[in-house]
């Protein structure tokens, strides 16, 4: 005999039962009619009770089976106790079964494996968390909240990612009914099912969906690590990123200059009662090229501040742990191309060197002055954006309309991340080698690497051969 506790299959919760594994109180019992007596019976019927686990008690039922059918009632006495017996029968290897004889439904609203999964957890006095409170301790970890790294600047956006995408998980274990087992009852399978349903789908990419395998096999490993369990997840592979993906093209070296002068040069934007004349872009051209030559990413140079760039005359940023993405130190020496060192040198980066308090000063800032005041990522992307708009359509005559008009060249998937795929591009066929763009781009693989110079193999590919010489 057990105490009645509750258990939580799902998102509900249940009574359990007392007597472990039993959702009948006692096997059935016929009744027969008694005309005579204190309690008169005029009908045949199966009596037994079944738990209710909404409720949390036992619930008498009534079962008639074919008793009140007239073929039945004509039958003589002793063929009415042979056939009953027979039903009474059947209505107990139902019960035995966990089914209601009277509905032929199971009695647990929920499938036995998933109860019987949910009662060997109530009993467990295991401390690995369930999903829900799992997840929570695991974003409170990525939001620097706890730790030895707690408040670090790189975390913002980690937290917003990381909290989108297992807000998505849970729902998904909520609809299949296993958000409520611990981290060590998952199966591969179920992780694996979670995945494909949003690549199947076409939701995510092939990068994508690695990324996101990359946060669960984070997840998992994370509390394996610290209650000593295997992690089912870790052997689930990637997907293979095909070449053919347009995410993020590069641009040609003619597009590339024409994004170059549209922000260096000022530009008239025409009102329907006046022009303003628009002057160049400092900030953009500089943020542009800093990812063209240095391959930082918008949300890094967004987080450079003074303490980082005092090498630059050396041809170096010394970049902190807690800026770059990958957050391993063996990356964070960044080379400057000389032409950015001569770009920087006019800003008076200098001057800020020798006081301390300068230190967390950040330095790409709206107005290229040193501050505490950070600008967003999404404020590059915007003002880029808006550029690639006015390069991409033109206008022609149609009748006596003015009509845009896209122009093809330009009708591409363009961001600010092309201008860091066209800038690999170019590094490598000005001489760098793999390891050193690996490097320059703080990729933890050469096969992160080459997915920047796809273009450059499809081109390479259509090249004609060179002949060589027949032996």
């Amino acid at each position: 005999m057990s105490q009645i506790s509750l258990i939580k299959v799902g998102d509900q919760s249940y009574f359990s039962p007392p007597i472990e594994g039993q959702y009948f109180r006692e096997l059935a019992v016929l009744k027969k009619p008694n005309p005579t007596g204190k309690n008169k019976n005029p009908d045949w019927y199966i009596y037994y009770s079944i738990w209710d686990f909404i409720k949390g008690e036992w619930v008498p039922q009534k079962f008639y089976s074919n008793f009140t059918k007239q073929e039945f009632l004509i039958q003589k006495s002793k063929q009415k106790d042979l056939y009953a017996s027979i039903e009474l029968d059947e209505a107990n290897n139902d019960l035995k079964n966990n089914i209601n004889p009277r509905t032929g439904k199971p009695i647990a609203p929920f499938d036995g494996r998933s109860y019987a999964e949910a009662l060997e957890d109530s009993k467990d006095e295991s401390p690995i968390p369930r999903l829900e409170e799992a997840i929570s301790i695991f974003l409170k970890v990525k939001s620097g909240k706890v730790g030895d790294k707690a408040g670090a600047e790189n975390k913002e956006n980690t937290t917003i990612t990381y909290t989108s995408f297992f807000n998505r998980f849970l729902v998904w274990c909520k609809n299949e009914k296993i958000d409520g087992l611990r981290l060590d009852k998952f199966q591969r399978h179920q992780v694996h099912s979670f995945l494909e349903s949003f690549y199947l789908k076409g939701t995510w990419v092939a990068v994508t969906y690695n990324n996101n395998l990359g946060f669960i096999k984070s997840f998992f490993n994370h509390f394996a690590k610290i209650y000593d369990y295997k992690n089912v997840v870790e052997n689930l592979e990637d997907k293979e990123i095909t070449e053919e993906s347009d995410r993020f093209n590069p641009f040609t070296v003619a597009q590339l200059k024409e994004v170059f002068n549209f922000i260096d040069s000022s530009h008239t934007i025409v009102y329907p009662h006046y022009n303003r004349i628009m002057p160049p872009d400092n900030q953009l051209g500089l943020i542009c090229r800093t990812i063209f030559y240095t391959f930082l990413r918008p949300s890094e140079i967004a987080r450079v501040k003074i303490k980082h760039i005092k090498r630059y005359k050396e041809g170096f940023f010394d970049l902190a742990i807690d800026i770059t993405k990958n957050k391993k130190a063996v990356f964070n020496e960044l080379y400057i191309e000389p032409c950015l060192v001569e770009m920087y040198s006019k800003l008076g980066w200098e001057r800020y060197f020798n006081d301390k308090k300068y230190e967390n000063y950040y330095v790409f800032t709206s107005d290229l002055v040193p501050s505490l005041k950070k600008v967003t990522k999404d404020a590059f992307s915007r003002k880029f954006s808006t550029v690639i708009n006015k390069l991409s359509y033109g206008s022609e005559l149609v009748g006596k309309e003015v009509v845009k008009t896209l122009k093809p060249e330009w009708d591409d998937n363009f961001s600010l991340y092309s201008l860091k795929h066209t800038g690999n591009i170019i590094a490598f066929k000005a001489g760098f080698t793999l390891t050193q763009l690996q490097l320059q781009n703080r990729h933890s693989s050469v096969q992160q690497t080459e997915n920047y110079l796809r273009k450059l193999k499809q081109e390479i590919n259509e090249e004609p051969r060179p002949l060589r010489p027949a032996f």
